[in-house]
């Protein structure tokens, strides 16, 4: 370990150091397209309703199915072995409760040399950002999240090969951005996590640092204001320059930048987060979200010289139809399957030759499963739609609160599994 004590001082007390530029940052895959998968092991229920956890890392290394899982369909569990076989990234999470055990060093080295990359996006502060003054926030959780940045390097030195660090996923939120004071704040405290990080990693480890935004632009075609595009289902650079800017400050400390594009039907309302509020799909840009992809990228690549990870998207399955006017969602008015469509003719549209060249060398799927305890505690901004999230559902009851069973069930269109879209191509 190098200057932990020092740096930690520094974070603690208020860090204004930063590095030198970074050089070009090395690793073969940043000039290659790939995609990720999420979940280092995935939760099911055993026989009595007890959570149990198949490892991802098993499944596609030793075609490994945990037999305790509840109603376990071991041809399905194949058939999803093989749409993941060639992805090569493996999204996981540190969030603010993490614990050491969660995650076996030496079973994810051993994906690593199989070739597999781990990304991991560190979710401290998270949606407290979102629901909470934020130099509160920060006031109050500044010492836990030192303590926490120990914990978390402490265990990427276990590991050996190329790693990514994401810091803060989907940290443009309103409450960071709304002022030069709360943008410094945000960057202060970024950049001495990233320096903290980069002079603390063990040689043996290449990290690539980086932090990523959510695109919480105008996807609506016919917008009434000029978002840079020929209309603003193709981007909205005057919002997406809010957060861009954030990353010129901390360009020093950052190998790559990235972001996540979520879209669901319904979700609380703008205005009144307590309503749930359903849009039209021409609200959302669908059928223009591939080349916003491509056009978000080229933004970041463009303006920061950084290469672009798309970290976590999200295309949500269900729908909401109010039937009763009563401005409330209940269970007769969610058809699950509603997007279906519209999630298959978006994804049949991606060209990653296209993302590639505008700067993107990958993205992955935030969800793989529609998981009935998904965010249970959390602010649930898509509402039941949370639940919805993955490409595969199971035979567990969406609104249960249970853990899934292993009746895995994989969405379709045109008798073509959503999943295949992304993986198999």
């Amino acid at each position: 370990m190098r200057f932990v004590y020092f740096f930690m001082i520094l974070l603690l007390t208020g860090c204004t150091s930063s590095l030198t530029p970074k050089p070009a940052v090395k690793g073969e895959f940043l000039n290659e397209f790939n995609t990720g998968y999420a979940g280092y092991a995935w939760e099911f229920q055993d026989n009595e309703g007890k959570s149990i956890w198949q490892s991802s890392i098993s499944l596609l290394l030793d075609d490994y199915v945990n037999p305790k899982i509840r109603n376990v369909d071991y041809d399905a569990f194949e058939e999803l072995r093989e749409s993941l076989d060639d992805s090569k990234f493996m999204v996981m999470w540190f969030t603010k409760d993490w614990k050491e055990y969660y995650f076996n060093a030496a079973l994810i080295q051993r994906a690593m040399d199989r070739g597999k990359i781990p990304v991991f996006l560190y979710w401290y502060f998270g949606d407290d950002f979102a629901t909470g003054d934020f130099i509160k926030v920060v006031d109050q959780k500044r010492k836990g999240y030192a303590k926490m940045n120990k914990k978390v390097v402490d265990f990427l030195n276990q590991l050996n090969g190329e790693v990514i660090l994401i810091l803060e996923p989907e940290f443009n939120k309103q409450n960071v951005l709304e002022s030069q004071e709360t943008k410094e704040v945000f960057v202060k405290i970024m950049r001495c996590a990233l320096t903290y990080f980069e002079l603390n990693v063990s040689d043996n480890i290449n990290l690539h640092l980086g932090l990523s935004m959510n695109d919480n632009g105008s996807k609506y075609k016919d917008e009434a204001f000029d978002c840079g595009y020929e209309h603003c289902a193709l981007g909205d650079k005057y919002t997406w320059n809010r957060s861009i800017n954030v990353f010129k400050e901390l360009s020093d400390n950052l190998d790559i930048v990235s972001f996540s594009l979520m879209l669901s039907q319904f979700s609380r309302g703008a205005e009144n987060p307590n309503k749930p509020h359903r849009y039209k799909n021409e609200k959302l840009g669908i059928g223009y979200l591939p080349q916003r992809i491509a056009n978000l990228s080229n933004e970041l690549h463009t303006q920061l010289d950084k290469p672009v990870f798309l970290s976590h998207l999200v295309m949500a399955t269900g729908t909401w139809s109010d039937t009763n006017r009563n401005e409330e969602i209940e269970e007769n008015e969610i058809n699950t399957n509603g997007w279906n469509r519209e999630v298959y003719e978006t994804y049949s549209k991606f060209d990653y030759n296209l993302f590639r060249q505008n700067g993107m060398f990958g993205l992955a799927l935030m969800n793989l499963f529609d998981d009935p305890k998904h965010d249970m505690g959390g602010y649930n901004y898509f509402l039941q739609n949370e639940h919805h999230l993955g490409v595969l559902s199971t035979g567990t009851h969406a609104e249960s609160l249970q853990a899934k069973d292993g009746e895995l069930k994989f969405k379709t269109f045109n008798e073509i599994k959503l999943i295949d879209l992304i993986y198999k191509r």
